[in-house]
């Protein structure tokens, strides 16, 4: 299992503070972050982490954007969580996710 790094608007972890962590660390599978947090777009953000770490998994959530425009943005191994959100949806979002790099890991080590 890995690490979880998170932030959003209101945390003190900005888009760069954010890279900075990935950078420093090596166990993180999944960046969980607002589309309105300071520092860089979310598409930034998005772009960095999947040329440095494509393994890691991201899932945007915002209480504005429409999740179409999320999905053009994000691609494959990343997801949208759109805002008022209850713990048990983000849980199988993030759960989702998770599973999908883990059945990907599986179905090599089995081929």
């Amino acid at each position: 299992g890995g690490s979880l790094l998170g932030g959003n608007a209101g945390s003190a972890l900005s888009g760069n503070q954010q890279l900075q962590v990935l950078e420093n660390a090596n166990d993180i599978s999944l960046v969980f972050t607002d589309v309105a947090m300071s520092g860089m777009s979310s598409d930034q953000l998005w772009r960095k982490v999947r040329e440095q770490w494509p393994e890691v998994k991201i899932l945007l959530t915002s209480g504005f954007s429409e999740p179409h425009v999320a999905e053009r943005t994000t691609g494959a191994g990343a997801a949208w969580l759109k805002k008022p959100y209850t713990a048990s949806e983000m849980t199988i979002r993030i759960r989702s996710l998770l599973d999908r790099q883990a059945d990907r890991y599986s179905n090599e080590m089995s081929g």
